[in-house]
């Protein structure tokens, strides 16, 4: 039966081992198909063994050009034809170690066929797994999700998502009955698991977007009962990412890799696996100044920037400004490789990420910004970047100052063009911020922007958002009276169901904005400034009785 006990290696017969011997000593992948050919030509039945072995040759052997030639390839669909029809087949005779390894040679291959991973998916069905080794189970999950991330469209991978929600739903239930069954001390668990399918098996199911809570929590819990001595940096990594891209909880976890990380030396870390663990550890706020400061040294001393990728360079700087660590000399070698090389090879995310990532510290970056105001005005197609990155770009220069007339009259008609009701509200907010802090004509987009906010409601906005756009509309000149009376409405309603005033939700940096901005339009807000004023004069009496000082607050940035 499929996925069962190998039958294979009692039936095969001399040509099939000879067709395997010679399909596993294939250079290339054109060697692989000119030996399947040959066998058909002569009537060799291809059986599982040698289907299995011939897509992991192909993968072994083939180069990237090979690659990018073989979802076109005749010989290669011919393969996979093949092998779904072996595989549908009642006689079929694929155990987990074959069904593992054609799926890793498709992934490896760089091949999304849909039809072929379905098939695969059905043949290691849930009731089969349990005789999966760790490596072929943590190869499999590998597999499907490489897969997931080369179907480049959302039709693709709306296709493709119930067979990966199967597999992957039935991968998780094997690894918790396997650490169920080692609580029981009937089984290994997941001690049986080298570190490589550890991290193989978290970074595929984060990959794909899982997040099963008890499944990354046995994860972590091997991971520090056995410790991170074993584990290379690519895997180690990996793991973080994961932990952090699914949203679980490292806990204690992010501690022992700060510790390993430091007596191993930050060196020992290639490019992509270093900067993947900066942007990690940003994400959750983990800001250890050991680590950061060991990244940055080494990158100074050691590192030569050109052979970053693009995204690793974007993620670098994010990483760092995220935490709020300006490191002005790592900023600036950041700056000049990057107008060195070009923004070309930078996609508009990594472009985006960039801009808000010197922005954030407060690194003006004039070269940089130059350079990507030219990019995005010249060469690129807007349609390409999303909302949010539409919004961090306009953001980002007007936080630096850098007030291009011609890339706000650019980006606020695409916006325009494209409709509003795709912007979330704060990336609406910072548009018509950034318009009035840099002065820039905006008059339409000012327009649209309120009448989209008057159709979505202002419960839609957080405090922040609402008093950033109230203030960029007077700032700017536009007139908004609905929107400014919608606003009073609002404060009577929450101070009559708030014993608070109903102002409690609002920083002082917010409030001051609205108030401001009421002021600048002459509009009739007095019971929004009665409001305000009770609300001060509330809070100066809490100090009073509890005999504190007040606190000078940070201001709020008007992201």
């Amino acid at each position: 039966p499929r996925g069962g006990a190998p039958r294979h290696a009692n039936r095969a017969r001399p040509e099939q081992i000879k067709l395997n011997q010679r399909i596993a000593a294939c250079g290339a992948p054109r060697e692989v198909f000119e030996a399947i050919a040959d066998a058909v030509e002569h009537g060799v039945e291809l059986n599982s063994v040698n289907l299995a072995t011939a897509l992991h040759r192909v993968a072994r052997s083939g180069s990237a050009s090979d690659f990018r030639h073989l979802r076109r390839s005749a010989e290669y669909q011919s393969l996979l034809t093949r092998v779904v029809t072996a595989l549908q087949s009642p006689e079929g005779d694929f155990n987990p170690r074959e069904i593992a390894n054609m799926a890793w040679g498709i992934a490896k291959a760089q091949v999304p066929s849909i039809e072929t991973f379905g098939v695969l998916s059905d043949a290691a069905s849930a009731s089969k797994l349990h005789s999966y080794k760790p490596q072929e189970l943590s190869n499999t999950v590998w597999a499907f999700a490489t897969v997931w991330n080369l179907c480049a469209s959302p039709a693709v991978k709306a296709e493709f998502s119930p067979i990966v929600e199967t597999m992957m739903a039935n991968t998780e239930a094997e690894l918790l009955r396997r650490a169920a069954e080692a609580e029981r001390g009937a089984g290994a668990g997941l001690s049986d698991f080298k570190p490589q399918e550890i991290s193989n098996t978290l970074w595929g199911m984060a990959t794909v977007g899982r997040d099963t809570a008890p499944v990354f929590d046995e994860m972590r819990d091997e991971i520090l009962r056995r410790g991170l001595g074993d584990f290379v940096s690519q895997d180690m990594s990996n793991t973080v990412w994961a932990f952090v891209t699914s949203g679980q909880q490292a806990g204690a976890l992010l501690d022992l890799v700060e510790e390993e990380v430091d007596q191993r030396g930050v060196s020992c870390f290639k490019s992509q696996e270093l900067t993947n663990l900066v942007w990690a550890l940003a994400k959750v706020d983990f800001g250890s100044n050991r680590f950061f400061d060991n990244v940055s040294k080494d990158i100074l001393e050691h590192r030569q920037l050109s052979t970053f990728q693009s995204q690793e360079l974007s993620n670098l700087v994010w990483g760092f400004s995220t935490l709020m660590k300006r490191d002005a000399e790592l900023l600036h070698l950041v700056e000049r490789e990057a107008v060195t090389r070009g923004l070309q090879g930078f996609k508009p995310q990594e472009l985006a990420n960039m801009a808000w990532a010197f922005a954030k510290v407060g690194e003006p970056a004039s070269q940089l910004f130059s350079t990507l105001e030219l990019e995005i005005l010249h060469r690129r197609d807007l349609s390409a970047f999303i909302p949010q990155e539409l919004s961090n770009v306009l953001w980002s220069f007007a936080k630096l100052g850098h007030g291009s007339p011609k890339l706000f009259e650019t980006v606020g008609q695409d916006m325009l063009r494209r409709g509003l009701s795709c912007f979330k509200t704060q990336e609406l907010s910072n548009a018509v911020w950034a318009h009035a802090t840099t002065g820039n004509e905006g008059t339409k987009l000012f327009t649209s922007v309120e009448k989209e906010a008057l159709k979505r409601g202002l419960h839609a906005f957080s405090s922040q958002d609402l008093s950033n756009m109230i203030w960029a509309f007077a700032k700017g000149e536009h007139v908004a009276a609905i929107l400014f009376g919608q606003i009073q409405g609002q404060f009577i309603r929450m101070a009559a169901e708030s014993e608070e005033g109903g102002l409690s939700s609002y920083k002082a940096q917010e409030l001051s904005n609205l108030l401001w901005a009421c002021a600048k339009t002459q509009h009739s807000a007095k019971g929004l400034f009665s409001m305000a004023e009770s609300e001060a004069q509330g809070v100066l009496a809490r100090m009073d009785e509890e005999g504190e000082g007040g606190k000078g607050g940070e201001e709020e940035e008007e992201e």
